[in-house]
């Protein structure tokens, strides 16, 4: 289950890194980051981006839903239907 989790979130970034723009994908880090305590120049920081990847991830596999972190561009939202759908069949 934790390697799903891992493996989805990691493609989760992937997909918003690529149908998202540089300027976008700074906002979503700095509104989620600031939101998080987190100083807004760690953003090139590894760690934070994969926490929220596997936040985001993880509220879609338990069912718990979005709240605050959410699907934004067609990219992502085709993602997520797919993640949701696998969630269901893996648990």
């Amino acid at each position: 289950v934790l390697y799903m989790v891992h493996v989805t979130a990691c493609v989760y970034w992937i997909t918003k890194e690529l149908s998202s723009t540089d300027e976008e994908i700074s906002i979503f880090l700095n509104r989620y980051l600031e939101g998080a305590g987190e100083r807004t120049e760690n953003v090139l920081n590894v760690a934070p981006r994969y926490v929220l990847s596997t936040y985001f991830i993880s509220s879609i596999f338990t069912t718990v839903g979005f709240g605050d972190i959410h699907a934004e561009n067609i990219p992502e939202m085709v993602l997520c239907i797919v993640v949701m759908y696998m969630g269901t069949f893996i648990f």
